[in-house]
């Protein structure tokens, strides 16, 4: 069960400050021998609100020989965007199966 805070200071705003992951891609994707490639994860949680900060806490699941070369994070109504940029030094192709890499944010909104 995801972790779930919220923080209410004596103006009467509150803060919330969700834990939440999620898989991706969607699809294969494959990343060329020396090129990038560009996956999507969402995570899923109602408590992630639009204009939320989100800060991307955890990767895992990236296939043996991919590299992350960045990582963005937007969220939206309930649920946040991870785009992770994966860059492929090797001499072959090398596929990142579908739902097999985890993405762990914390959004505070």
């Amino acid at each position: 069960m995801p972790a779930k805070l919220l923080l209410v200071p004596t103006s009467g705003y509150g803060v919330r400050l969700v834990e939440a992951s999620g898989t991706g891609p969607s699809a294969d994707t494959d990343v060329a021998a020396g090129s990038t490639a560009s996956i999507d994860v969402t995570v899923s949680d109602r408590d992630i609100v639009p204009g939320s900060t989100v800060v991307v806490a955890g990767v895992s699941g990236v296939p043996t020989g991919l590299s992350i070369a960045g990582v963005t994070a937007s969220a939206g109504q309930g649920e946040a965007t991870v785009t992770i940029t994966l860059y492929n030094p090797t001499g072959s192709s090398v596929t990142v199966a579908a739902n097999s890499v985890t993405v762990k944010v914390v959004a505070i909104g």
